[in-house]
């Protein structure tokens, strides 16, 4: 900062974003101006400037920095202001000391400095009221101020809506989110096993001696926060993750899977793969199976749910490929797979070899003769009927194939 920048700073004498001290020997009252400041609109804390508003500076000795560093320290959270040092021209020994604060964000924790929170109204520094406070505790710790972490006194299971808890239920099988068990058990069991995920991931956190994690609602999805990236060289999120699926050593992968991907929506294929002893390809599986697709870039993305019409129209469509396969298991393999097209035209040669256990050369040689030819991208194309090369395998005639695939549904 110049000198010139220095004047123009201090012109309007103190502001809501300004505040003049003669010295650092009012350090302590500016940390709570600074505080202040942290918890407004931000702003500058300058030092060697006299209330009427010349500029005197003050000896910087190391001292005199080391009193800064220890002042700042008793603002919580931590912050580390831009410090700047102005020399004053024809005092060579004397400067100005201007720190600046940055303001606060939306939905962080409220500043205090040595316990007690300040803000700014105008130029005037005050401590912070008991509503406001309160309220940005709230905006940054939402999970400990709603209701389902309240405890209720002197409720017991009998005092429950059985009803809508089996209703609730209902609704996560259906979703797939609960396994169709639940639906036959004891409403104890249902509460234990489905209703103690939360508070899993808070015991293994402590168990880590990391502060519980918090939960915030962003564009449809539940996020789960968890304070500390890292403790003791070890990941703290993957630690969780790894308890919560092992907690229950009698519950189904495909359920492990899934309360890992609601603790962590990052974590990749590979770990949970490394996590549950099987393959990558066996937790891809899964997670399909389970209704969830990645989203995002390969390193910066996360699973979420896929709508539940595809779901739906994937499985139909999986079920009725099966039922054509069993309807038809004494035909030929040709008639197989043609039938398989005309409910599928996605499904690639690679699919159909394996599901017949022949080569893909013999695939395509049985297409060639239906006169199917693959058209568009390899892994987003489909299989479509060449024009003058409907032509029946088994030399049968074109009415008859055509009258086998009015009677399939083409």
């Amino acid at each position: 900062m110049t000198q010139e920048e220095l004047k123009k700073l201090i012109s309007k004498d103190e502001t809501k974003n300004v505040e003049l001290k003669k010295s650092t020997g009012e350090l302590r009252e500016g940390m709570h101006t600074a505080c202040a400041f942290l918890n407004s609109d931000g702003g500058v804390l300058v030092f060697g400037v006299t209330p009427s508003l010349n500029i005197v500076g003050q000896i910087v000795s190391e001292s005199t920095r080391r009193d800064i560093a220890q002042a700042l320290a008793g603002i919580e959270p931590a912050v580390s202001p831009v410090i700047e040092y102005v020399d004053i021209p024809g005092k060579p020994n004397l400067q100005v000391i201007v720190l600046r604060f940055n303001p606060w964000v939306y939905g962080q924790k409220p500043y205090t400095f040595h316990g007690k929170p300040y803000y700014r109204l105008e130029s005037v520094t005050k401590v912070m009221p008991r509503d406001m406070y309160d309220e940005r505790l709230r905006q940054n710790f939402p999970h400990q101020f709603s209701w389902e972490m309240r405890v209720a006194d002197k409720i017991t299971i009998g005092d429950l809506d059985e009803k809508k808890i089996r209703g609730l239920v209902r609704l996560g099988v259906e979703e797939r989110r609960i396994s169709e068990e639940s639906l036959s058990e004891p409403i104890e069991v249902v509460l234990e096993k489905w209703g103690s995920g939360v508070k899993r991931i808070i015991d293994v956190c402590k168990e880590e001696g990391s502060p519980e994690p918090f939960w915030t609602e962003e564009a449809g999805y539940t996020v789960v926060t968890f304070p500390l990236a890292r403790l003791n060289g070890r990941n703290v999120t993957q630690n969780v993750t790894q308890n919560v699926a092992q907690k229950d050593d009698d519950v189904p992968r495909r359920q492990k899977v899934e309360q890992v991907i609601s603790a962590n929506s990052i974590i990749s294929t590979d770990a949970l793969a490394t996590m549950f002893g099987v393959t990558k390809r066996t937790i891809l599986r899964d997670l399909k199976d389970l209704g969830y697709v990645w989203e995002g870039a390969a390193k910066n993305g996360h699973w979420k749910t896929r709508n539940v019409a595809q779901n739906v129209t994937q499985n139909v469509t999986q079920n009725v490929i099966q039922n054509v396969t069993q309807d038809i298991e004494d035909g030929p393999r040709v008639q197989k797979v043609e039938q398989i097209i005309l409910v599928d035209s996605m499904k690639t040669k690679e699919y159909l070899a394996k599901m017949f256990g022949v080569s893909t050369r013999t695939i395509l040689r049985d297409l060639k003769k239906l006169g199917y030819a693959w058209e568009g991208a390899s892994k987003n194309g489909h299989w479509v009927r060449e024009k003058g090369r409907f032509v029946d395998a088994n030399k049968t005639s074109v009415n008859k194939i055509e009258k086998e695939m009015k009677r399939i549904g083409k």
